[in-house]
């Protein structure tokens, strides 16, 4: 499952994010890298991208994310995606969503 974040007041701070069994791999356009053991570690406190024991599993879900989200190409996508009139940041969670009739929907489960 793949995820991708776009901040439409800061697009340079989007990333792209997989899920693969146990393991959640984000990367960002600044290079910003996180890795999360969401087993032994459900509420994501230790980021394990940079421990050299988890260098095979950052390596192959880096591969896959950047495959799929091709971030060279993420301003040119961004500058010709239809814009929301309202941004998602004035709600409460960060899981909530807009539709494209403007409704909000919330993820939270």
């Amino acid at each position: 499952m793949f995820c991708e974040s776009a901040f439409l007041g800061e697009p340079t701070a989007a990333g792209c994010m997989v899920r693969e069994g146990r393991w959640k791999y984000a990367t960002y356009l600044d290079g910003t890298q996180e890795l999360y053991d969401v087993v032994a570690d459900p509420g994501e406190w230790h980021n394990l991208a940079d421990d050299t024991s988890s260098g095979e599993v950052a390596n192959d879900l880096r591969a896959k994310v950047l495959a799929f989200w091709d971030p060279e190409g993420y301003l040119g996508r961004l500058a010709t995606t239809p814009r929301a009139r309202r941004e998602k940041h004035f709600y409460e969670f960060s899981n909530q969503f807009m539709l494209g009739n403007g409704t909000v929907a919330n993820a939270r489960p």
